[in-house]
């Protein structure tokens, strides 16, 4: 029991944290987490971007990797046969990234349960991660409509060649 303890914290520290994440960037790391989502819960996600690697700091990109890791595994569970698509693109100023499933929705307004109370809790938590730096996040979802969430930050001011 103790080894089966010992492999699920190994487990759940890679995924959290995947040494991709580190050595490549956010957007490879954005892959391999749907890939890996992919193989183990036999979903299907795709990422879809454009972008190099966004100009974000290491702790935002922690940041970014895990809520969109937690949101994923939110479409996952409550739209489980839906499409669920990570999208990423950025401008001059912003890297935006939005995690949208086509699933069952749900009412963002309604005041939860305490039985759908734990549930809110990683939303709440990826809201609040989100702002500590400086972004913003956008929950839109409907009955029937299916969710989008949405990661907005700034980019890192960097400074021109020979200023």
């Amino acid at each position: 029991m103790i080894d089966r303890v010992i492999e699920d914290v190994r487990t759940l520290s890679f995924e959290i944290s995947p040494p991709i994440l580190e050595d490549l960037g956010l957007c490879p790391a954005l892959q391999w987490l749907a890939d890996h989502l992919n193989k183990r819960y036999g979903t299907h996600i795709a990422v879809a971007h454009s972008l190099d690697e966004p100009k974000i700091t290491k702790e935002a990109r922690t940041i970014v990797f895990r809520a969109v890791r937690e949101l994923s595994m939110n479409a996952v569970k409550y739209a489980p046969e839906s499409e669920i698509t990570i999208e990423c693109e950025s401008d001059e100023q912003i890297v935006r990234i939005a995690v949208i499933d086509t699933g069952p929705g749900f009412d963002v307004l309604q005041p939860p349960s305490e039985e759908d109370g734990v549930h809110n809790f990683g939303l709440l938590s990826v809201e609040q991660q989100v702002r500590a730096i400086g972004g913003r996040f956008e929950l839109i979802s409907r009955y029937g409509s299916g969710t989008r969430a949405t990661i907005t930050l700034p980019l890192l001011a960097v400074p021109e060649e020979g200023a």
